[in-house]
């Protein structure tokens, strides 16, 4: 036994067709993109070099989201914590 499908399409509006799908605004979303690829890879660059993030002292850095939790692994001191 078969069901009937009840095909509908929507259409787009055609601001977001505009925005999304015209060929004109491709300027604008390649300096979007070149921005925002910028800004990503120099923030993995300074991750990269900093201590907290690379190295003896890895981990450090997002030691403190654990911390908020109030469940720190063993060994680990959260900031401002009595040893």
């Amino acid at each position: 036994m078969t069901v009937p499908r009840n095909d509908t399409q929507i259409p787009e509006p055609s601001f977001s067709r505009f925005l999304f799908g015209d060929v004109r605004l491709s300027p604008l979303w390649a300096i979007l993109r070149i921005y925002l690829g910028w800004h990503w890879l120099e923030a993995g660059w300074g991750k990269l070099h900093n201590p907290a993030w690379v190295g003896e002292r890895a981990g450090t850095a997002v030691s403190v989201l654990s911390c908020k939790k109030n469940s720190t692994p063993r060994g680990l001191m959260c900031p401002g914590q009595m040893s």
